[in-house]
C-alpha cells in the first residue's frame, strides 16, 4: 500500500521511492524496485548499487544480487544470495550459462553438467557411476570399484573384480565353479543348466550325460531318470507308479502296485 494516514487521519500518498510508509510520506517501511531500506536503520530508501558481479540487485553487497553478469552464477543459499564463479556452484548444482544461475542436478548426482539423469559427474554416496548415470547398483557384467562401474571379464555375468577368477555368476553356456565361469566342468563335475554351476551330483529331475558332462532335464513326472523321454524314468512323483520306465497313474493289466517301492510289479510271480 503506497499511502498512509496523517495526524488528521487523512490518507496521504507516500513519497517516492517509498513503497509503503507511516506517519510521514518520507518515513519508509519498504522500497520501490531498485531501492532498499538504509542499512543504518533510518527509514529512508537508498538506491541499489550493484557490485561488479551483479547484473541486478536489491542492495549494494555481493550478497544482494538478483541476477549475475556473464561468467558468474547466482547461488541460492538458505540465507544470502551470491554471484559466484562456476567452480563455486555448490554440490548438487551446475553452472547454467544461459541463465547465469547454479541450477539443481538430478537428485542422484553429487556433481553434474546438466539437469538430466545422464549428466552426472560424481555420484552421491551409495550410488554407482555408470556412463554418466548414478545407479543404485552396477548393471550385469560390471562391478563397483570405489563407486565407479567397471567391466567384468568377458566370461562373467556378474563379478567383484576384473579377472576371470572374480566371477559371481555366469551366463549360458558357462558354468560357475570357484569364482570362474567354465565352458566345460572339470572331472567328477557336471554342468547344471538350471543353476549354471558345476555340480558333483545332478539335482532332481535331471540326469548326468557322461559324454557332454552336462545335467539334462528328465520328464516332468520323473524325479530321477536315465535319459530324455517319458520312458526313461527311475522314480516317479507322488501318486504315480513306475512301470517299465514310465510313470503312470494306474498299473497296466497283469500288474499290481508295490506300495513299498511305488512300482508296478507283474502278477506273474504270484501265479
Amino acid at each position: 500500500m503506497d499511502e498512509y494516514f496523517d495526524d488528521k487521519r487523512v490518507c496521504q500518498k507516500c513519497s517516492s521511492p517509498c513503497l509503503t510508509c507511516e506517519n510521514l510520506p518520507t518515513t519508509c517501511l519498504s522500497c520501490e524496485n531498485g531501492y532498499h531500506l538504509a542499512l543504518n536503520g533510518t527509514p529512508i530508501c537508498d538506491k541499489n548499487i550493484c557490485t561488479d558481479r551483479c547484473d541486478t540487485c536489491e542492495g549494494y553487497t555481493e550478497l544482494d544480487c538478483l541476477s549475475c553478469i556473464n561468467g558468474f552464477f547466482l547461488k541460492k543459499n538458505e540465507g544470502p544470495i551470491d554471484c559466484v564463479t562456476k567452480e563455486k556452484c555448490p554440490n548438487g548444482t551446475y553452472p547454467d550459462s544461459d541463465q547465469n544461475k547454479c541450477q539443481d542436478c538430478d537428485s542422484s548426482c553429487k556433481e553434474c553438467i546438466g539437469p538430466k539423469k545422464n549428466q552426472c559427474k560424481i555420484c552421491l554416496s551409495g550410488n554407482q557411476f555408470f556412463n554418466n548415470y548414478c545407479l543404485p547398483e552396477c548393471p550385469d557384467k560390471y562391478f563397483s570399484n570405489n563407486g565407479i562401474c567397471e567391466l567384468c571379464h568377458s566370461s562373467c555375468k556378474n563379478c567383484d573384480g576384473a579377472t576371470n577368477k572374480s566371477c559371481i555368476c555366469c551366463d549360458m553356456p558357462r558354468f560357475y565353479l570357484e569364482k570362474q565361469c567354465l565352458t566345460i566342468c572339470p572331472d567328477k563335475f557336471y554342468g547344471d543348466n538350471f543353476t549354471l554351476s558345476c555340480v558333483k551330483d545332478c539335482p532332481e529331475f535331471s540326469f548326468p550325460d557322461e559324454d557332454s558332462k552336462i545335467c539334462y532335464k528328465c520328464d516332468n513326472k520323473c524325479p530321477k531318470c536315465r535319459g530324455i523321454g517319458s520312458n526313461e524314468c527311475l522314480s516317479c512323483q507322488k501318486n504315480l507308479f513306475l512301470e517299465d520306465g514310465s510313470c503312470v497313474e494306474f498299473c497296466s493289466s497283469g500288474f499290481f502296485v508295490d506300495t513299498g517301492t511305488s512300482k508296478c510289479e507283474s502278477n506273474f510271480f504270484f501265479l
